[in-house]
C-alpha cells in the first residue's frame, strides 16, 4: 500500500495536486483573457485554489518516505508564492 501512495504522490494524482492544476489553468487563462473583471475572477480563483491545496498537500503521510513528505511540505507554499508572482507580473506588465 505504501508504494501505491508514493507513486500517486510522485505522479501528481492526489486531490491537492488536482487543485494545483486547476489553479494553474486559472492563472494561465489570465494571460489569454483580456477582460478586467474576468482577470480578477481568474486571479482570485487561481490564488484561492493554490491556498486551498496547501493544507491537503502539506499534510504528512506516514505511508510515504520522509523525502516525499519534505518535498510536499515545501512545494505547495512555493507554488502559492509563484502564483502570486504570476498574478503580479500579469497586472504590472500585461495590463495597461
Amino acid at each position: 500500500m505504501a508504494k501505491n501512495n508514493e507513486l500517486l504522490e510522485w505522479l501528481g494524482l492526489t486531490p491537492a495536486d488536482m487543485l494545483v492544476y486547476l489553479a494553474l489553468a486559472a492563472i494561465g487563462a489570465m494571460f489569454v483573457v483580456h477582460d478586467r473583471t474576468t482577470d480578477i475572477i481568474l486571479a482570485v480563483a487561481g490564488v484561492g485554489l493554490g491556498l486551498a491545496s496547501c493544507p491537503l498537500g502539506m499534510a504528512r503521510d506516514p505511508e510515504v518516505s520522509k523525502l516525499t513528505n519534505a518535498i510536499k511540505f515545501a512545494s505547495y507554499p512555493i507554488f502559492v508564492a509563484l502564483a502570486l508572482i504570476a498574478v503580479a507580473v500579469h497586472y504590472v506588465w500585461f495590463n495597461n
